[in-house]
């Protein structure tokens, strides 16, 4: 006897679910839930062999209740999904350790199509039971030991990227403790309607909480702020302010703007690092930040995929350390005076 349990925030979902689990002699339902504290409570106390779980749902979502599930007890989870199996999303809980992703059913009100989408459930549910379980591999940058905040000797973190610089710049972020006593201030030279994407992306990856960066906001500790592409910004009284668009081209001015006006608030406590970038966009900034003897890592140019301005900085002599892409992580960990546990 296969025991699944289904969680769906759709009472209509919930209802097919249920009636297809139950219409199979091999196959029990242990529970049906409608929100991701009952998929949680139900995987930690009933125990399920196969779980079909939604992604879109209020509060807790499936991304993390799948991610808690396979941490804590892994189970097969069928992932049932509004967007089918092309989203971010989708690929994101394929890697966290689900079975499959699996699009929801539309015109259930139709019986014709309402039994065939229930035959199909119950097709996977046996598939699921029959694999090999997927348990994610376990990420080595986890549990970090953190740092009193008057052990940190800085105030804030500047990074300055490129969308093709994602490969470099994941790493570093998921080395980042979700309590880490500092604000990350993240600067990508992406198209602006790229952003709210990216800053999906970085959520469902790492474990600080990533914001895209609004007028008003307040910059506080543990938390990943994305900065329009284009804009400078600066800090006022503790709160995001952006400056304006120095031109309409997105590869000049608003990086200069904004590490110019962090290396004047954090002096000596910015911690200030470029992963890549195009032109010259940035150069004076640093300039900036080593005049006020904040720190300034650039990453050796030819270990990351924009190589342009780390390379320009180089030439100018604008860092302080040159590092390693494999030991960026640990190098900035162990500047913050962090270290793993």
């Amino acid at each position: 006897m296969i025991r699944v349990a289904a969680v769906d925030s759709s009472p209509e979902i919930r209802e097919f679910m249920g009636e297809a689990i139950r219409s199979a002699e091999d196959v029990e339902c242990v529970a049906i839930g409608s929100n991701g504290a009952d998929a949680l409570d139900i995987a930690r106390t009933l125990k399920p062999s196969v779980m079909v779980l939604a992604l879109e749902m209020p509060g807790i979502g499936g991304l993390e209740v799948l991610r808690s599930v396979m941490q804590d007890r892994p189970l097969r989870v069928i992932i049932y999904s509004s967007l089918g199996n092309r989203s971010l999303q989708a690929s994101l809980a394929l890697r966290l350790g689900a079975f499959e992703v699996l699009a929801k059913p539309s015109e259930l009100d139709k019986p014709d199509l309402r039994a065939k989408a229930g035959k199909l459930l119950l097709q996977r549910i046996r598939a699921a039971q029959d694999s090999r379980l997927k348990v994610a591999a376990p990420d080595p940058t986890v549990a970090p030991m953190v740092p009193p905040m008057e052990d940190c000797p800085f105030k804030a973190i500047a990074i300055g990227t490129t969308s093709g610089s994602t490969s470099t710049l994941l790493p570093l972020l998921k080395s980042l403790p979700s309590s880490l006593p500092l604000p990350v201030l993240l600067f990508a030279q992406i198209n602006g309607a790229m952003a709210p994407g990216f800053v999906e992306l970085l959520n469902n990856e790492v474990g600080m909480r990533v914001l895209l960066a609004e007028d008003g906001m307040p910059v506080e500790p543990g938390t990943v702020y994305l900065s329009l592409p284009g804009r400078g910004c600066q800090i006022v009284d503790g709160h995001w302010s952006s400056l304006p668009e120095y031109s309409d081209d997105h590869s000049s001015g608003g990086l200069d703007a904004s590490l110019e006006s962090l290396a004047n608030l954090y002096g000596d406590t910015l911690l200030a690092m470029l992963l890549g970038g195009i032109g010259v966009d940035g150069l004076e900034g640093l300039r900036e930040i080593r005049n006020r003897n904040g720190v300034v890592l650039l990453v050796d140019p030819g270990s990351t995929p924009g190589v342009d301005t780390p390379a320009s900085s180089l030439s100018r002599g604008l860092a302080s350390e040159t590092v390693p892409l494999v030991k960026l992580s640990s190098r900035v960990l162990a500047l913050c005076k962090i270290r793993r546990g």
